[in-house]
């Protein structure tokens, strides 16, 4: 279910960004979340791409949704280097 190679990458963080209905971007970021406390390896994924997308969510419509996006973030910083995390979201 975790998206691990590129294209499934990008498949999911455009429908994050761009989905219309705020039920899917919630599942998304749900999904993003699991993975992430899944994974063993902070180098599974694109963290550029993962992050940007994180970072747009949390200017969601839905005060939820930018709740949600604020615990990806830090799930994601919770499995690698939070040096690398930092240094790409400033």
């Amino acid at each position: 279910m975790c998206a691990h190679t590129l294209y499934e990458s990008e498949i999911v963080m455009s429908l994050l960004n761009n989905s219309a209905s705020w039920h899917v971007r919630e599942e998304l970021l749900n999904v993003l979340i699991h993975c992430f406390l899944k994974s063993k390896n902070f180098f599974e994924f694109d963290s550029y791409a993962i992050l940007e997308g994180l970072l747009k969510s949390l200017d969601d419509s839905k005060e939820r949704n930018r709740f949600i996006a604020l615990e990806a973030i830090v799930a994601f910083s919770s499995i690698g280097n939070k040096f690398s995390t930092k240094e790409i979201i400033y």
